[in-house]
């Protein structure tokens, strides 16, 4: 009885988003008010306790918010000023050859979108992209949902990640476990499981592709550019991979793509691994005109605030340089515990958020720049706040909720709590084979909730509680958590509709849906094998 009332605020989100369409942010919100009834009438929690919770998981969340308002806002001011435009038209003519242009726009530029701004901006500013070049547009959108996976984990600047990390906390420390040492294995665990099982991503990208087309020659016109796409998933995958493990979750996305672009023209360039037969669609249309126009704003231009984002993270999250310690040590709110209850207090490090720094530095730096009017740059300050209302609400109400299970092991009712039930549930249930259902629970959180941070919100705990049950390392649950989270968004609901509204293609979500849910558990499937082999 414990264990499903202790499930039913996640089940009435699931359902209410699923069967009614409820915006993920009404559906979360009513499954917070569960969890407080929950809390109240069978945990028998103190009033006193559920506020400290949800406060400290409101605050927890606001950090998360403004990360999230800094990166779309300079996107959008990027789109404002027309630099987006000039950055796309810059990939246009360095190849005819379709799979390499999935290469470097569908995986490489697609990664950098993911790490610079997150919340589903890749697939819709990618998909318009293809298009423009004469990509049909379901296999557009396909292409562009299926290569936004391996860059997602982190998202913009680090958000799932850090999220993971500070929902889990508490429960690490409830372990006996130090969080900043778990953080380091946890991450290095991570990197490993999902890189080597996400380096096919882009081959299956292109592999989708060509199956969709009408070309004769598919078989071969795979395993011909196989080299390059492989090549292709190294180059942006070790930095990946370096960046993580040695500066953080901030950076690694945007750093891949960093390193990997340049690394790819260059092979391009010089015919390094190119197939000799270049591949296009049959009978596809001619290529939409893509000549500069009068006013368009000049490519060093508008790569400059990707180029500063990159350097000023780097200035202050690198830990040999002294910014990483001022900003660390500077602007720090440090809230006590929340009506006296151990544990809820927090310490919040405003100058090292990156959504505040560098993020709204450059928005706004760039606005001036571009010279838009103080009305044009407030229209744009609303626009984002409005367009991310839903998603804020969605994220402070989820990380509230979650804040409530993990404190309800102080209850007066004198039963486990809530996260403690469901994953005792799960290891009597299902015993060792649980395993096999942790990047799953991944992917579901994110294909229903339409985030990786808002799945890892509500599994990341549950995930950890499961595996010391059943004496599996607590990393290996952690990273499989992480990198389903990732998959998921091949098949988000949200993200296939703004992906498929973005390139006005109606009423094919569901087919799309069915064609991405196949390399969605082949995925999965290899991070399990990955575990698996490495650390079972």
């Amino acid at each position: 009885m414990f264990c499903f009332l202790a499930v039913l605020p996640i089940l009435t989100a699931v359902i209410m988003m699923t069967v009614f369409r409820i915006s993920p942010g009404k559906s979360l919100a009513a499954a917070w008010c569960f969890t407080v009834l929950n809390g109240m009438i069978f945990w028998k929690v103190n009033c006193a306790v559920i506020g400290a919770a949800t406060l400290n998981g409101i605050f927890k969340a606001l950090d998360i918010v403004l990360i999230i308002f800094g990166a779309v806002l300079l996107l959008n001011v990027q789109k404002a000023t027309g630099m987006l435009r000039s950055i796309s038209n810059s990939f246009h003519h360095i190849s005819d050859d379709r799979r390499i242009q999935v290469l470097i726009i569908g995986w490489l530029f697609s990664g950098l979108m993911e790490g610079a701004a997150g919340f589903g901006a890749a697939p819709a500013v990618v998909a318009p992209l293809l298009v423009s070049l004469g990509f049909p547009a379901f296999t557009a959108v396909a292409v562009a949902l299926i290569c936004n996976t391996l860059p997602v984990a982190f998202g913009g600047v680090g958000t799932p990640f850090f999220t993971a990390l500070n929902t889990t906390s508490q429960n690490l420390l409830d372990m006996g476990l130090e969080p900043e040492k778990f953080n380091i294995v946890m991450m290095k665990t991570f990197t490993i499981v999902s890189g080597l099982s996400g380096a096919l991503i882009p081959f299956c990208a292109i592999v989708i592709m060509i199956l969709l087309s009408k070309e004769k020659r598919k078989l071969r016109s795979m395993l011909e550019i196989l080299p390059l796409t492989l090549l292709t998933a190294a180059v942006y995958i070790l930095p990946w991979q370096f960046t993580a493990n040695h500066l953080g979750p901030e950076l690694p996305s945007i750093m891949g793509a960093a390193v990997g672009l340049p690394l790819l023209l260059f092979c391009v360039k010089f015919r390094f691994l190119v197939p000799k037969y270049v591949w296009r669609f049959p009978d596809e249309p001619e290529i939409n005109s893509v000549a500069d126009t009068p006013g368009e704003v000049p490519v060093w231009k508008a790569w400059m605030p990707y180029i500063l984002l990159t350097v000023l993270l780097l200035l202050t999250r690198v830990q040999l340089l002294p910014l990483r310690k001022f900003f660390r040590s500077y602007g720090i709110l440090n809230l006590p515990d929340f009506f006296d209850v151990s544990g809820t207090g927090l310490r919040w490090m405003l100058l090292n958020n990156p959504g505040l720094f560098p993020f709204l530095l450059l928005a706004l730096g760039t606005a001036l720049w571009m010279r838009l009017s103080w009305k044009e740059q407030g229209k744009i300050v609303i626009d984002t706040a409005k367009q991310l209302q839903m998603a804020a609400l969605a994220i402070i109400v989820s990380t509230a909720m979650v804040q409530i299970m993990v404190f309800s092991n102080e209850n007066a009712a004198n039963i486990p709590g809530m996260l403690s039930i469901m994953a005792q549930t799960a290891a009597d249930g299902m015993g060792k084979a649980f395993i096999a259902v942790s990047p799953f629970l991944g992917v579901l959180g994110t294909f229903f909730a339409g985030s990786c941070t808002v799945s890892n919100i509500l599994f990341a705990s549950l995930q950890l509680n499961t595996a010391l049950l059943l004496e599996y390392p607590p990393k290996t649950f952690f990273a499989l958590q992480v990198t389903g989270g990732g998959l998921g968004s091949m098949i988000r609901i949200s993200g296939i509709i703004a992906a498929c509204a973005a390139v006005g293609l109606q009423k094919k979500e569901g087919k799309l849906l069915l064609l991405n849910l196949i390399p969605t558990i082949i995925f999965a499937l290899l991070a399990l094998l990955v575990v698996w082999i490495l650390y079972l």
